[in-house]
């Protein structure tokens, strides 16, 4: 959980090569600084936060093998095209809680609303945090499911690149195909204004659990190269009965990152039931609100919606 190690990742731009040089040995200092001891890194006012499952060393052992097989399956087709990432960086995200902070609160970067990270901190600690079992794989294209992921086959979405970005998705299995992650995404929002980046508007829906596999360089990639390792890794996973994995408080981590990509590097993370995660030390890690943003809307808290 607190394993850093020099930074590394995408370089920074030619025009911002010094500056962005200065702030990484500036932060460097930082981390080196707050690393002594059994201290995890911590940049205060300088992270944001995210909270996803089977970050770090926790995933189940099919899970993790099912990922490292559609790196390799890539990496074979694409070669210097494509960059994997560490494996303990691969992860899910349920909800993105991106924000500033504003006061004793965090202004929700996607609602605009105010976060309370008390409120935040017991709703995801609390008893009847629901378990939700995903399943990733196992989605033929010739079968019909009773549902769409953005309007599409889970065949077609079981495997994506989005961007340059590999994606591989799952979803929530019982007896049948229930709406449980995006049910859950709505109560971050309903209950404490914590909104998921793909519900723009209220119809909106998302219950995908998706995680991403590593970069595409399509500077160093052919399209049909691209898209035939896309039809082999969708053609893999449909063959497969399916690999399970549970999401829940257990398997759930809070990271705070500087890189989005979420390097183990450049992040720390927190079991959910970690007694050191305090609300004043979560809210610490945000970057003040910039004085240009407009005045957040007050917190009403769990019980509803500012208005």
């Amino acid at each position: 959980m607190r394993t850093n190690v020099p930074l590394r990742g995408t370089p920074p731009s030619n025009s911002n090569l010094h500056s962005a040089a200065a702030q990484c040995k500036r932060s460097l200092l930082e981390l080196w600084a707050l690393q002594r001891g059994d201290q995890i890194l911590e940049l205060p006012g300088q992270m944001q936060v995210t909270l996803v499952s089977f970050y770090g060393e926790e995933k189940p052992a099919e899970l993790a093998q099912l990922i490292i097989s559609l790196q390799d399956m890539l990496a074979s087709a694409l070669g210097s095209g494509f960059r994997a990432y560490e494996l303990r960086q691969v992860h899910g995200t349920l909800v993105g809680i991106e924000g500033y902070r504003v006061g004793t609160a965090i202004q929700n970067l996607n609602s605009g609303l105010q976060v309370d990270a008390r409120s935040l901190l017991s709703f995801i600690r609390s008893d009847d945090f629901p378990s939700i079992q995903v399943r990733v794989g196992g989605y033929q294209h010739h079968k019909e499911f009773p549902f769409k992921s953005r309007g599409m086959h889970p065949y077609l979405r079981s495997f994506s690149v989005q961007g340059d970005i590999a994606v591989a998705t799952g979803w929530p299995i019982n007896s049948g195909f229930p709406n449980s992650i995006d049910d859950l995404r709505r109560r971050f929002d309903s209950e404490l204004n914590v909104r998921h980046k793909y519900h723009r508007r209220q119809d909106d829906r998302d219950n995908d659990f998706f995680f991403a596999l590593g970069r595409i360089d399509r500077r160093r990639t052919d399209a049909l190269q691209l898209q035939g390792v896309v039809e082999q890794a969708r053609s893999s996973l449909a063959g497969l009965d399916g690999v399970l994995a549970t999401v829940s408080a257990d398997t759930l981590r809070l990271v705070a990152y500087l890189d989005p990509q979420l390097p183990t590097e450049t992040s720390a993370w927190f079991a959910i039931k970690d007694p050191a995660l305090t609300a004043e030390r979560f809210l610490a890690l945000y970057p003040p609100v910039p004085a240009s943003s407009a005045k957040p809307r007050r917190l009403l808290g769990r019980a509803g919606r500012a208005k």
